[in-house]
């Protein structure tokens, strides 16, 4: 393992990474409702931590704006942000409701948000452009809104009305597509430019399992969706690989998370001796984790898994580290993962 780095006073929910100065950073979300700044080479922070949020911090995702690092957040306070990052301020505010003080721990948070309608959490977000304009999509409790980051406004109506818990963007033929999950239930292809849906990956099972973890990324040059799902404590902790452009399966569900009881946490793609690779937090007791890495094409195990002292959070790919280099969060650390 890299550096670890500590600063959040709470636990990390999200990571996202960007260029600024000519430089990698690492960008964190966390239970202390700030974002904060990572100096990976450095093993240390980058400036004062960006506060505004109400409660907790739920997700980041980055983008540029006007050759600017920027960053949306999203937040158990019913908000999304946009920070510049290199002006360490927040540039708007991105609500169809006022701001709700949310400081509560996040697993509190969790439950008031399925029992007490009208909360208006935010529990993903990612970025994007259409056409030329860039843009965050946020969802919540109230669906998944396109909005404008150039002007700060909605763009058109929600894609879905529905709890989203689930957010990630694609590309197919050359077209923008947002992919959205529940808790439970299909999860939902949309074109970005128009907001018409394009699909459903349907439960595997025809049993309503909740959505545990879903990524997007590459394999021999196709998109390819990763999903896994939670049913009972006899889960073995499997992942299955889609094909958006077809909506349909590809190979079996491969099995990760090994004899129960597991916990499946977040999924990310990368590149490993030039293949491509599914990774997953696997939770076990009591409390711990397991990183678990898998070639997409075959479905065999790559490399030795790796375990950390804590659930692992959040998981990324490090685009500015070594091949195969990821970007971790548990507890209230960043770490940087350097293959072996």
């Amino acid at each position: 393992m890299g550096d670890r780095i500590a600063g959040h006073d709470d636990e990390v929910t999200a990571l996202a990474t960007a260029v600024m100065d000519g430089r990698r950073i690492v960008v964190s979300g966390g239970g202390d409702k700030t974002v904060r700044l990572w100096d990976p080479a450095a093993g240390a922070s980058v400036g004062e931590p960006l506060t505004g949020h109400l409660g907790a911090v739920t997700a980041v995702a980055t983008t540029v704006l006007d050759e600017r690092p920027h960053a949306v957040s999203a937040g158990m306070d019913g908000t999304a942000r946009l920070w510049d990052l290199a002006a360490g301020r927040q540039v708007a505010c991105l609500g169809r409701y006022p701001a709700r003080d949310m400081s509560m721990p996040i697993w509190k948070l969790l439950l008031v948000a399925f029992a007490g309608p009208g909360l208006h959490q935010e529990f993903a977000v990612a970025t994007a452009k259409a056409g030329a304009d860039s843009v965050a999509i946020v969802g919540g409790a109230d669906g998944a809104q396109v909005w404008d980051l150039a002007t700060g406004e909605a763009r058109g109506a929600p894609l879905t009305g529905d709890l989203v818990m689930k957010v990630a963007t694609a590309e197919l033929d050359g077209r923008p597509v947002v992919v959205t999950s529940g808790p439970v239930g299909p999860i939902r292809l949309w074109e970005l430019d128009s907001g018409a849906p394009m699909g459903v990956l349907p439960e595997e099972t025809g049993v309503n399992r909740m959505v545990a973890a879903l990524a997007v990324g590459k394999n021999s040059g196709q998109t390819v969706i990763l999903t896994t799902r939670f049913h009972s404590h006899q889960d073995r902790g499997t992942v299955q690989v889609w094909d958006p452009a077809s909506c349909s399966p590809v190979g079996e569900p491969v099995e990760v998370g090994g004899p129960p009881p597991v916990m499946m946490g977040p999924m990310t793609v990368i590149v490993r001796d030039g293949r491509s690779c599914g990774v997953a937090a696997v939770g076990t007791p009591p409390g711990r984790a397991r990183l678990v890495a898998w070639d997409l094409t075959t479905g065999e195990r790559v490399g030795e898994s790796q375990m950390f002292p804590f659930l692992v959070s959040a998981l990324i790919p490090d685009p500015g580290g070594p091949e195969g280099s990821l970007v971790i969060g548990f507890g209230s650390e960043v770490a940087i993962l350097n293959p072996c």
